[in-house]
This record gives structure tokens, sequence and C-alpha cells, in this order.
């Protein structure tokens, strides 16, 4: 890929304050269609703690998700830092980045 993580096209930005967010992160992307969506950013706070609980939690919890409803894309997990004040994850299914020539 030949661009940035944060110049994929995206449907919708989620920023998680708490550990207790991830849960409300987790059902929204859920209930959405990976194969209709461009991708999802997912914004978390650099405390390193945090951080690292927060985002493995989101992709493992996500992907059990997608699995148990039968969701059978592939999903690429990019990682930047996105600010001074966050890490961001973008999740995208391999189909839009393919419709997007990435």
């Amino acid at each position: 890929m030949g661009i940035h993580p944060s110049q994929i096209p995206i449907s919708k930005t989620f920023e998680v304050k708490d550990y207790s967010e991830a849960s409300d992160v987790l059902n929204d992307m859920l209930t959405r269609d990976f194969s209709k969506e461009l991708g999802f950013k997912i914004l978390i706070p650099k405390d390193q703690n945090l951080a690292k609980s927060v985002g493995y939690t989101i992709v493992n919890e996500l992907n059990k998700g997608l699995r148990m409803k039968r969701y059978m894309h592939n999903l690429r997990y990019f990682v930047y830092h996105h600010d001074p004040e966050h890490y961001a994850i973008v999740i995208v299914s391999e189909e839009a980045l393919a419709k997007l020539h990435l």
C-alpha cells in the first residue's frame, strides 16, 4: 500500500476515552456491513496501558464477533500515531481497499 493509513477513506471515526467505551464501539461496529463501508478509525488516548489493552480488546473482540456472524471477509488493521494525544487504529476490509485501488 502506497499511502499512509491516515489517508484511507473511512465511514466513521470512533473515539474511545476509557476502557468502558470499548464495548459501545464494538457493538456499533458489529451492526455495520464491512463489505459496504469504507473503513473505520478508532482514536485511543496515548496512555500506554490504556492504549494497549483497549486496542487489543477491540481488535480481538471485533474478530470474534465477526466470525460469530459468519463474516468471512479479510480485514486489515493499521495502527499509527494520529496526533500528540492519540493513537489510531484504522480497520478496513480487503474488499474496500480493492475498490479504492489501494
